[in-house]
This record gives structure tokens, C-alpha cells and sequence, in this order.
């Protein structure tokens, strides 16, 4: 059985080529350990102002903690819907990025998507709510004077 991952494809399924290309890095690592291509990890980690040596042992371990993180991400959303073996949706990973706390730095990244009409009713909610709150200090406003 092959499991398609939907929006991790490149991720989390090797693809033959890099099969293919064992290259041995100076630590001793192969770079088939990791199905995430160390080349781009390497330039995303220099991207950063501060870092400015970046060693091989680094760059792999990075890739090894993604990966490691990725396939715990999708195992979690595989727990939730156990009639689906086959494919991982984006519902999912929302699913489990917004009951868990400790992935709570993702809402942003991974947001539960909302149908358009629940969007409106919620800010026709919110506005409800900012104009009852106007009217309520009024109110109040208005029983302190007479006092």
C-alpha cells in the first residue's frame, strides 16, 4: 500500500534519484537518511542575519528534526481519521494544529478553514457585540449623571 501525504509529497517520499545519489558527508552521514534536500535547508539557515558558519552536522540535523517533525504532524492527523489510510487533507493538519497546544505556533501557518458564510456571521456577531457594548456605556453614562 502506498500512502499518498497530499501536500507533502516531496517531504516525506523519497523520490528514486535521491536513492540514487549516496553522497557521504563529512561527519560520516549519508544524505539518504534524509529525504529533504540538505542544499535548501543549507540556504534557508543562511537566509538568517545572525548565523553566519554552517556546518554540515547542523544542516543535517535540521533536516533530520523537519522530517521527524513532519512525519509526527501527519501521523497525528492519520490518529483522527482512521477510515482514511490512503490520504492526509489539509483539514486534517488544521484539525490537529488547533486542539493541540504544544502546535499552537502553527494556527497562523495551518488556520482551520471557515466557510465564507460563517466568516460574516461572525464579524455580523462581533459588531452585535461592539454596538451592545457602545449602548451599555452609554447607559451607564447616562445613570451617572442623573445620580
Amino acid at each position: 500500500m502506498k500512502i499518498s501525504y497530499g501536500i507533502f509529497p516531496a517531504v516525506l517520499v523519497t523520490s528514486a534519484e535521491n536513492n540514487m545519489a549516496e553522497k557521504s558527508s563529512p561527519s560520516g552521514t549519508k544524505s539518504k537518511d534524509v529525504a529533504l534536500p540538505l542544499a535548501r535547508i543549507k540556504t534557508i539557515m543562511r537566509s538568517s542575519a545572525e548565523i553566519t558558519n554552517i556546518g554540515q552536522e547542523s544542516v543535517y540535523l535540521v533536516a533530520k528534526a523537519t522530517e521527524l517533525f513532519i512525519q509526527h504532524l501527519a501521523t497525528e492527523a492519520f490518529k483522527r481519521d482512521p477510515e482514511t489510510t490512503d490520504t492526509l487533507a489539509y483539514g486534517d493538519l488544521a484539525e490537529v494544529v488547533n486542539d493541540a497546544d504544544n502546535l499552537q505556533f502553527l494556527a497562523d501557518v495551518i488556520p482551520k478553514k471557515i466557510v465564507v458564510r460563517d466568516y460574516l456571521r461572525m464579524l455580523r456577531q462581533q459588531e452585535e457585540e461592539k454596538e451592545r457594548a457602545k449602548q451599555q456605556s452609554l447607559q451607564e453614562g447616562r445613570e451617572d449623571t442623573d445620580s
